[in-house]
């Protein structure tokens, strides 16, 4: 019996071991596919590709899918994606590689995704509003996701200076020197022994190189979470996928869902809705914190209510018309609400002198206008 059990075992390790390898080599001949694609070659050729990978790996293996499907999105980064007929032709493969990026290592995914800023920070210039709308609530809950998940991983405890044994020393019993191959150690008691221990350090070795990544890349990947959130939905529409794309009628529940569920820190919440707040048109901005303060509960929800609001700043600012009301804006917010370069991205700040102009060129006009109407009435009545 313990030798039909122990002859089981072995089967099923085998068994798995092999399609490991299996697994690792058809992967290799795929990416080779991927990499020996030409960069001049039309973009319709990558898609299909990624098609038949797609279908052949997606819920068979997920990590083998994932890692095909980032290889694919990283090669897309050679066509303009601005190009509305590039975009439309890569998005399929995308979206597929932003869903699979939970298959992959932390570390890996945020480098993905830092790799792909550059190109995709920009391929909002080649959908239709709609278009942009479904693509953009994929493309950013890949991010929030992934940072979560490299924040989750984070270890507090490291410090950068732990070391990794190059050479395993196997039990001195065995005779053999360090970083021996296992099967050269007869006695199974001292060979299991040193087996586990090469796996220890294997286990280490990935542990300090995942932080090592993290410590690197966290940071970066912290800042562009913030300008892709708020690049995407600083543009029309003012909605979700499924909403209404009415700057009359903006609906911000996908957004502040996202925020909610994956920035829990409330004063990094705040500055992420203060830098949208600032690249929206005032009504939509005004529309978009009535709309988080009515879902946020508690202490937080106060606190906000009872500041003056970068956007309420800005409209007194647009009302005075003076420099000072810009410095109220200024005062009151992050420091960019009521600044002229703020002003002229969102289209609302008004000059310092602009009053006056108006003032000015009224009276002139209608004195210009009275003048007329007197000559008019003198060579009627010589």
């Amino acid at each position: 019996m313990l030798a039909l059990t122990f002859a089981l075992l072995t089967h099923a390790v085998i068994k798995a071991r092999s399609q490991e390898l299996g697994s690792r080599t058809a992967l290799e001949a795929d990416l080779s596919q991927v990499v020996a694609l030409s960069s001049t070659a039309p973009i319709e050729h990558l898609r299909v590709l990624g098609v038949t990978l797609d279908e052949k790996w997606r819920g068979t293996d997920s990590k083998t899918h994932a890692l095909l499907m980032r290889s694919l999105a990283l090669r897309f980064r050679q066509y303009d994606l601005r190009v509305p007929t590039n975009f439309s032709v890569a998005r399929p493969i995308l979206n597929r590689a932003f869903e699979s990026l939970d298959s992959l290592s932390p570390e890996v995914a945020a480098q993905t995704l830092l790799l792909l800023e550059g190109t995709l920070g920009t391929a909002w210039k080649g959908q239709e509003p709609q278009d942009w709308a479904r693509w953009r609530s994929n493309y950013v809950a890949g991010w929030l996701r992934t940072e979560a998940r490299s924040l989750e991983a984070m270890d507090p405890t490291f410090t950068g200076e732990e070391v990794v044994a190059l050479n395993v020393q196997p039990p001195f019993e065995s005779g053999a020197s360090p970083g021996a191959d296992p099967r050269s150690i007869s006695d199974p008691v001292l060979r299991a022994t040193y087996e586990r221990d090469l796996e220890a350090n294997r286990r280490f070795t990935e542990r300090l190189n995942l932080q090592h990544a993290l410590k690197r890349d966290l940071p970066h990947l912290t800042n562009s979470v913030e300008r892709v959130l708020v690049s995407a939905y600083a543009r029309p529409p003012y909605a979700g996928a499924d909403g209404l794309s009415s700057p009359l009628e903006p609906d911000f529940s996908e957004l502040t869902g996202l925020v909610e569920k994956f920035i829990p820190d409330p004063e990094r919440r705040n500055r992420v809705y203060t830098k949208l707040e600032n690249s929206l048109p005032i009504n939509v901005a005004m529309s978009l914190r009535d709309q988080r303060q009515k879902r946020v509960a508690g202490p937080e929800a106060s606190v906000s209510a009872g500041k003056p609001s970068n956007v309420r700043s800005r409209i007194i600012a647009q009302l005075r018309g003076t420099a000072g009301g810009a410095a109220e804006g200024v005062g009151s917010g992050s420091g960019a609400a009521g600044s002229p370069q703020t002003g002229a991205q969102t289209g609302v700040a008004v000059q310092p002198g602009i009053t006056l102009l108006g003032w000015f060129l009224g009276v002139l006009g209608l004195g210009a206008i009275g003048f007329i109407v007197l000559r008019a009435r003198s060579s009627r009545n010589p």
